[in-house]
């Protein structure tokens, strides 16, 4: 009786990493199915598959399908953060341009008028400056805990 050759390696491929059906989905099939499957003993394929450590590399293998997985994900996170900041920043520096204007044509009103900004209007706009600064600190990486309060005082504030 002629003894039948198996393809071990594709058998034990089919097993560690798994096989795609007919919709080209990935499925993991037992070592029994793969048994029945290209007529061999259930018995022999559980031994053969025990004395080779399949389950083990079957399981190396899922952890690195996920490792690469999760880090595909971080770099793709990672990407659309830098895109975010890099938006907020642009934001922050718009702000900045923004509040110097009006500061500049408070100046320029103070030099014709004598009449300075309402320390109202500073207030909002050293507000408005803060808030971008710390905007454009946090997109750029850096920390903005722990800085303290600054209160000011203007000259004619009662």
């Amino acid at each position: 009786m002629a003894r039948l050759r198996h393809d071990w390696a594709r058998i034990k491929s089919e097993y560690v990493e798994g096989a795609r059906d007919e919709a080209g989905n990935v499925i993991w099939p037992t070592v029994e199915e793969l048994a029945r499957k290209h007529g061999i003993s259930v018995f022999y394929a559980q031994r053969k598959a025990a004395d080779e450590g399949w389950s083990k590399e079957r399981q190396i293998y899922l952890k690195k399908i996920e490792e690469a997985r999760r880090e595909k994900k971080s770099e793709a996170l990672a990407s659309e953060a830098a895109q975010f900041d890099a938006e907020v920043l642009r934001v922050a520096r718009a702000g900045v341009a923004q509040v110097t204007a009006h500061l500049a044509q408070g100046a320029r009103q103070y030099k014709e008028t004598q009449e300075p900004m309402h320390s109202g209007e500073l207030d909002r706009l050293s507000r408005a400056l803060e808030r971008f600064q710390k905007a454009g600190k946090l997109a750029l990486g850096e920390s903005v805990e722990g800085e303290q309060e600054i209160i000011v005082k203007w000259a004619d504030d009662s």
